[in-house]
């Protein structure tokens, strides 16, 4: 499923010769689905991360260039699949982990990474949103978290939360600490 302005969309493959759903944003440029979970195919890594279930897993199609930080708030265990892909958030933290036990791992034979534009981190660990819960953070052994020579790799923050980081993979940066603690 995919909502895009207030229309949901759900693909699945089909059988049927010539099926090849097309959908089109603002400006008629077709867009492809960024993330899929089992079968179903998503258009935003945030409503794949929605709508994912308890113990299923959002696995991305495509390197993917976030304009907006991906909220992961959900309470809720579930795992998130670079599946081979990069994912960087342009301007901005890439992922925000404000909820559950989220996992990043990823299926592809090569390390993977999760990077950064902005001046903060590639991936905020906690939140300031009042709603006291505990969110853990696993990061595969193919992960790389990266935070470039302008920001952190993982900032933990969060008055209302208690945040636990679990790092089999890599966290790193050139411009500052690979791992920040914050409030």
């Amino acid at each position: 499923s995919a909502k895009i302005d207030g229309i949901v969309a759900k693909l699945k493959d089909s059988s049927v010769t010539g099926y090849n759903p097309t959908i089109k944003d603002e400006h008629g440029n077709t867009l492809d689905p960024v993330a899929s979970i089992g079968e179903d195919k998503y258009f935003t890594l945030k409503d794949a991360v929605d709508i994912v279930p308890s113990q299923g897993t959002v696995k991305l199609l495509a390197n993917l260039t976030l304009t907006e930080t991906t909220v992961m708030d959900k309470e809720k265990t579930y795992t998130l699949d670079l599946a081979g892909y990069d994912l960087t958030g342009n301007g901005r933290a890439a992922i925000q982990v404000a909820g559950g036990n989220v996992t990043i791992e990823n299926s592809g034979s090569a390390k993977k990474k999760i990077t950064t534009t902005a001046s903060t981190a590639a991936i905020l660990l906690g939140s300031n949103d009042g709603n006291n819960r505990n969110t853990l953070l696993t990061i595969g052994e193919k992960v790389c978290v990266d935070g470039g020579s302008t920001a952190a790799g993982i900032l933990l923050q969060g008055k209302a939360t208690r945040e636990t980081l679990n790092v089999q993979g890599q966290v790193s940066a050139t411009g500052h600490s690979a791992i920040v603690t914050g409030d």
